[in-house]
């Protein structure tokens, strides 16, 4: 009887361990699940904020890479005119000049 009552105890007390055993085992597997999803999903969101911000600084530094080659561009036909246009111009305005000291010598002339 006493051993029958012994064995009782120890095979419940094992069942006890057993269960536990099982429980840690089993935490320790949603734990692991846990956080390897966590991980994916980090992964994830940071991939998402990556190309966003890839997305948005290409479309900046476009602008800006147009921006600066239209400056180029627009410097490049100013200096082409000018060095074609300011001679004809220049010469227009020497003659205005020349006309209108022309026209000084005139007046200052006396009438008469």
């Amino acid at each position: 009887m006493l051993l029958g009552l012994f064995h009782l105890l120890e095979e419940r007390k094992n069942g006890k361990e057993r269960a536990k055993a099982e429980a840690k085992v089993a935490v320790s597997k949603l734990m692991d699940e846990v956080i390897f999803l966590v991980g994916d999903d980090s992964r994830a969101q940071l991939r998402r904020v990556h190309r966003t911000l890839r997305d948005h600084f290409t479309v900046v530094n476009d602008q800006r890479l147009r921006a600066a080659s239209d400056a180029v561009r627009t410097a490049s036909e100013a200096t082409q005119l000018g060095n074609g246009q300011h001679d004809p111009r220049i010469t227009e305005l020497r003659a205005n000049l020349a006309e209108l000291g022309q026209l000084r010598g005139r007046l200052a002339a006396p009438v008469g």
